[in-house]
């Protein structure tokens, strides 16, 4: 296999690894379809593992995280939809860094530079793809 495949796969691996260790909810997800990071041996194991559904993500936020509470850094809450409620996202240095060096990558393709200037056009809701294009340095 070469890196194309291979680097996916190892991804997916040490996600499905890091949430197993460090997840109360997704280790219970994991233990009640009987699936371990162990199982996940090609990218097609991915049917293995098991849905999360909105209303999980809603009535199990501590428990979901699989970092410690103090590495959270911002929390967003989007805008609850005409059939549930507001959903809580969550977070960390790390994360901020990697949404902001995304969004430059994105705008370097469009022919940003330095010297432009952006206007964002985006709703400032809590839609965080409006204030991804602040993270940049």
């Amino acid at each position: 296999m070469d890196k194309n495949q291979t680097l996916p796969l190892e991804l997916l691996k040490r996600q499905i690894q890091r949430v197993f260790l460090k997840s109360k909810f997704y280790r219970d997800k994991f233990s009640q379809t009987m699936v371990t990071p162990d199982d996940i041996e090609s990218i097609g194991d991915v049917r293995k593992l098991p849905f999360t559904t909105r209303e999980e993500l809603q009535n199990n936020f501590d428990h979901i995280l699989s970092v410690s509470p103090d590495e959270i850094k911002m929390f967003i809450q989007t805008s609850g939809t005409t059939s549930g409620l507001p959903l809580t996202l969550a977070h960390t240095r790390n994360d901020i860094n990697m949404i902001a060096e995304s969004k430059k990558r994105e705008l370097l393709l469009y022919g940003v530079t330095r010297q432009d200037v952006v206007q964002v056009t985006l709703p400032y809701g809590l839609w965080q793809g409006a204030w991804s294009s602040y993270l940049i340095r």
